[in-house]
């Protein structure tokens, strides 16, 4: 069970549950051509939970994000999975707006 609301979106023809605060995010960045590997909403944790939002991505994407979101805050974390290669950008959820904000400037692929 996951620990937020789900939204429901579609990538290439196949549903895929999104955390519902994350969803607008996510589905901007698929907008752009940056395919994403996972991501959290982050928020109010429960006693072991995480704070921070986050989205994970293939190298390859990580550089298509780092190219499209210039100027990302100093206090954005980023860790690597050691088995995965996929790269997590953690950020605080009240950074999302900004984000989709940037993102929504791009022109879709």
């Amino acid at each position: 069970m996951a620990d937020h609301p789900q939204a429901t979106l579609y990538r290439d023809g196949q549903a895929v549950q999104v955390d519902e605060g994350i969803a607008p995010l996510v589905a901007e960045l698929w907008r752009v051509g940056i395919p994403t590997t996972y991501s959290c909403q982050g928020g109010d944790p429960p006693a072991t939970g995480d704070p921070l939002a986050y989205v994970a991505f293939t190298p390859d994407a990580l550089a298509r994000f780092d190219a499209l979101v210039p100027g990302q805050p100093a206090r954005w974390e980023r860790e690597a999975g050691a088995l995965s290669g996929f790269v997590a950008v953690r950020f605080p959820p009240a950074d999302v707006p900004w984000l989709l904000t940037v993102l929504r400037a791009v022109p879709g692929l």
